[in-house]
């Protein structure tokens, strides 16, 4: 979540503290719960539900300017799991040498579908310890993925 300060009508400057609480705790966390802004008095958090459906309020508070308080209710809903499958998962080429014996580069490829239709703008995340340079294509139809991997 987003929030902006205003302190007589204009935008806070940098450094004002924002403390933040959750009226229900159960429903879930917020991260961090106390922030600052930045120099046109914006702040961030994130808040994380943990703990199944329930409604509640998000509360913003000012230590510094004691009775100032904010609030955002927020509801938590069970949603359906999305059932995520990646097809035609390949590495070319799928034997690489170490750094400085060889050619090291391999490329990833494969096919996100989620619910059984191909989707785009899916973060696909590796195990092993690689670094990836990401090959982005512009309008891809395909809805693939293309990735070079590098062993370090």
């Amino acid at each position: 979540m987003i929030g902006q300060v205003f302190i007589n009508g204009s935008p806070a400057e940098a450094g004002v503290i924002i403390s933040l609480s959750v009226s229900n705790p159960s429903l879930g966390i917020l991260i961090p719960t106390t922030t600052i802004t930045n120099a046109t008095g914006h702040f961030t958090a994130v808040f994380i539900a943990t703990n199944g459906a329930g409604t509640g309020t998000i509360i913003a508070t000012l230590p510094d300017c004691p009775g100032t308080i904010a609030t955002l209710p927020i509801t938590i809903i069970n949603c359906s799991q999305n059932n995520a499958t990646i097809n035609n998962f390949n590495a070319s080429p799928n034997t690489i040498c170490t750094t400085g014996t060889g050619g090291n580069t391999s490329t990833l490829t494969g096919q996100i579908f989620v619910n059984g239709s191909p989707a785009g703008g899916v973060t696909v995340q590796f195990l092993e310890k690689l670094r990836l340079s990401m090959l982005k294509e512009e309008n891809d139809l395909s809805k693939t993925f293309k990735m070079s991997k590098t062993r370090m």
